[in-house]
């Protein structure tokens, strides 16, 4: 039901946006919802937005959900 919320209100805010926007917006209306949802980034977070505001970097407890992979694109392909 929270998921039909959350799509219906995205629906209704679209608009000529970039891509990386609406994502960040797809991510921000879902992330809450998804306890298990992890995501990260190389070095290009702050362009391509993917940094929610329920981001938790990852460290050594590894109880975050946002992998900060640095340049090491190569470690995302790892995983």
């Amino acid at each position: 039901a929270k998921a039909n919320e959350q799509i219906a209100k995205l629906q209704a805010n679209a608009s000529k946006i970039a891509s990386r926007k609406a994502s960040r917006n797809a991510i921000e209306a879902f992330g809450p919802l998804l306890p298990e949802f992890l995501g990260g980034s190389a070095d290009l977070a702050p362009s391509n937005l993917t940094l929610w505001s329920g981001s938790k970097a990852i460290n050594e407890d590894a109880a975050g959900n946002y992998i900060h992979y640095g340049v090491r694109e190569f470690g995302m392909t790892a995983i």
